[in-house]
C-alpha cells in the first residue's frame, strides 16, 4: 500500500455496521417469542376445552359469552404463533440488509487505500 486517505469516519461506519449486523443476527436467531406463543396457545386451548367439556356435561354451566371469549383467546394465541414466525422471517431479512451494509462499509474503507499495481518486492 502506497498511502491512505483519512478513513476515520468510514472505519466508524464500518464498526457501526458490524454491530448492527450482530444485533440483527441475534434477533433472527431468537426463538423465545415463538416458543412462548406456542405455550400460550396450548394453555388457551386447554382452558377452552375444559369449559366446553363442562358445558357438555352440565349445560349452561359456563355462559356462551365466556366460551366465545375463551375461543377468541385461543385463536389470538394461535395467531401470535404465526406472527412470531413472520417476525423471524423479517429479522432474517434485516440481517441480510445489515450484512450488505457492512460489506458496503468495508468497500468504502478499501477505496481510501492507495495501492501500487506492482508487488512490494520489486
Amino acid at each position: 500500500m502506497l498511502g491512505q486517505i483519512d478513513a476515520t469516519q468510514v472505519e466508524i461506519d464500518k464498526r457501526a455496521a458490524g454491530f448492527q449486523l450482530a444485533v440483527a443476527q441475534e434477533k433472527a436467531s431468537n426463538t423465545i417469542n415463538y416458543r412462548f406463543a406456542q405455550k400460550a396457545a396450548e394453555v388457551a386451548k386447554a382452558e377452552y376445552d375444559v369449559n366446553v367439556t363442562l358445558n357438555r356435561q352440565s349445560p349452561r354451566t359456563v355462559p356462551d359469552v365466556e366460551i366465545n371469549r375463551l375461543n377468541l383467546v385461543w385463536q389470538k394465541a394461535v395467531l401470535q404463533i404465526e406472527q412470531s414466525q413472520e417476525d423471524q422471517k423479517i429479522f432474517g431479512l434485516e440481517a441480510k440488509v445489515r450484512q450488505a451494509e457492512l460489506e458496503a462499509a468495508e468497500a468504502q474503507v478499501a477505496r481510501r487505500q492507495i495501492r501500487s499495481p506492482w508487488p512490494a518486492s520489486w
